[in-house]
């Protein structure tokens, strides 16, 4: 496989976790089995739900980030950012805002959109951060966390960067 030229998206009911890495696989089961009972009735997981322990063979990959809703825009602070993604960042991003760093504009869109839908999103395509964009693609899945059970205020994301002949960097 080629460096991907296209996004592939998939969002809210439209998942195909089938077409997804393992990895990816595995947050997203994950978070579907974090808050069980609240999620039959509507509600999101909190940040309070996330174990990090019983993905820690994920974490490498994860991204947590904070949502500031006011002022507008919407802004999204790093929290916590897995060590495979600072390696490809070439630098710990930890506690910065997004819109800081070098990023294309489509990536606080898509946020965004998680936020503003309250549901899971994921893109492979053409990588959107960090030094050598055109060097490979990633596969990121955006998953919305609401201490309230409604209002998203954090993004659980975890990101697969692939070289130019579609292998998966792992650690």
């Amino acid at each position: 496989m080629s460096t991907d030229t296209a996004d592939l998206i998939q969002r809210g009911d439209a998942l195909d976790p089938d077409a997804w890495h393992a990895l990816s696989r595995g947050l997203f089961d994950a978070w579907r089995s974090m808050w069980p009972e609240g999620m039959a009735k509507g509600l999101l997981p909190s940040r309070d739900h996330f174990d990090p322990i019983a993905v820690r063979q994920l974490l490498p990959h994860v991204t947590l980030f904070e949502v500031q809703r006011e002022p507008p825009p919407m802004r999204f602070r790093l929290r916590l950012v897995g060590t495979m993604i600072t390696q490809h960042l070439h630098g710990d991003p930890t506690g910065r805002w997004l819109d800081e760093l070098n990023t294309d504009p489509q990536t606080t869109e898509g946020l965004t959109w998680v936020v503003e839908n309250r549901g899971p999103s994921w893109r492979r395509g053409a990588k959107r951060a960090g030094p050598g964009r055109d060097y490979g693609s990633a596969e990121t899945l955006v998953l919305p966390l609401a201490a309230d059970g409604v209002t998203v205020d954090r993004l659980l994301a975890l990101s697969i960067i692939y070289d130019p002949e579609g292998r998966a960097v792992l650690r």
